[in-house]
């Protein structure tokens, strides 16, 4: 927490706003960041999800998108194949379709 802190200090001195990023292991378990997002409460502090950093919660995205929903100010679009590669274009994917709609709705 103290690093965000530090890190969102930093931004707010140059007028900006900070958006944490789902990069694999416990940093990037969107339940995690929810966590930290509430305790900090900082409405200038949000979340950017990439797909690439989202296979392993590709069975359970509808519920990730909607408790992240209110927290996303970015999304970073690909191709998701649950079993990989981990980059692949929009489009050549067999889950990012449902993911997006499940965003959208």
């Amino acid at each position: 927490m103290d690093m965000i802190k530090f890190v969102k200090s930093k931004a707010d001195s140059v007028v900006c706003d900070l958006a944490l990023h789902n990069y694999k292991v416990w940093f990037g378990n969107p339940y995690n960041q929810i966590e930290i997002l509430e305790r900090l409460n900082d409405s200038f502090l949000a979340m950017m999800y990439n797909f690439h950093h989202a296979h392993e919660y590709v069975d359970e995205f509808e519920i990730v998108a909607n408790k992240i929903i209110s927290y996303l100010s970015f999304v970073n679009l690909n191709g998701i194949k649950k079993e990989g590669p981990e980059i692949i274009p929009l489009g050549e994917g067999n889950h990012e379709v449902k993911m997006i709609i499940s965003l959208v709705d």
